[in-house]
């Protein structure tokens, strides 16, 4: 948004607070200000541009940091031979790791969705959990 040019945001602001003066002005300048300290180097650099990728044709998987975290779980749990369990209160944004992890029983995943943070907690330090398989 901030890489584009600014005037149809100063646009937007106006016509949406077009009924109340203090509050248009008000979001104007704050606008107008960021956008100086971006101009003057003092302000946080929010855009990066990431380049399109040159790739063969073929069949890829898009995953999330989240989908990815919960793959590395099950694989580390499968090559050390340890169970991987998690008992987890679902809370954005850490629900995708309990719902990713609830689809791997075949390598010996548990998960448990607690009604709050505390039952969460309390699984995980109460849950017996099988031997270590060599």
């Amino acid at each position: 948004m901030y890489s584009r040019p600014p005037e149809p945001t100063i646009e937007w602001v106006a016509k949406r607070f077009a009924s109340n003066d203090m509050v248009r002005e008000a979001n104007t300048l704050a606008f107008k200000s960021w956008l100086e300290l971006r101009r003057d180097g003092r302000g946080l650099r929010v855009s990066y541009e990431v380049k399109p990728a040159h790739l063969p044709p073929g069949t890829y998987t898009n995953i999330s940091g989240n989908t990815a975290l919960a793959w590395g779980l099950v694989a580390a749990g499968h090559l050390a031979k340890v169970p991987v369990f998690l008992g987890s209160y679902p809370i954005t944004p850490a629900s995708d790791v309990l719902h990713e992890l609830s689809k791997h029983k075949n390598f010996g995943v548990r998960t448990f969705q607690a009604e709050d943070e505390i039952a969460g907690v309390s699984a995980a330090l109460v849950l017996p959990m099988p031997a270590r398989s060599e």
